[in-house]
């Protein structure tokens, strides 16, 4: 099986504005309150109320990002849970929501991250969705 070699998300969002535009649509289409900008890199990451709203420009589709949550939860693999399993797209711009992840009172324990990171990394191919990207 060949793989795309481009990573999911490769390009920054680029139009700011179009990317409010396409997290407002989506916060209305589900009853969520307005939304917020939070930051913009890769992504552009709105918050509206216990949910993320990201927008970006993936290089395989949307879908996929909720497909690859549900086989790393499949292999044990702890990751912020999908606030809704609806994929929004407007002029290349795909949107998906998360759940909001609380601060914790705890420092981050580095040893831990690297140990997750380690385990992501020495999955076999076929626990990732097909289709999507991997380098």
């Amino acid at each position: 099986m060949t793989r795309d070699r481009r990573p999911f998300v490769d390009r920054p969002v680029g139009d700011t504005a179009a990317a409010a535009r396409l997290a407002r649509h989506v916060a209305v289409a589900l009853n969520l309150p307005t939304p917020t900008l939070v930051r913009v890199g890769m992504n552009a990451l709105f918050r509206s109320g216990d949910v993320i709203v990201r927008v970006g420009r993936p290089s395989a589709p949307g879908h996929l990002s909720l497909e690859l949550v549900d086989a790393l939860l499949g292999v044990g693999v702890s990751v912020p849970a999908p606030a809704s399993p609806d994929v929004f797209e407007h002029d290349g711009l795909v949107a998906t929501c998360w759940h909001v992840i609380g601060p914790v009172e705890q420092p981050v324990d580095w040893s831990i991250v690297g140990r997750l990171v380690r385990r992501v990394h020495e999955l076999p191919l076929d626990v990732v969705p097909v289709g999507y990207p991997v380098p």
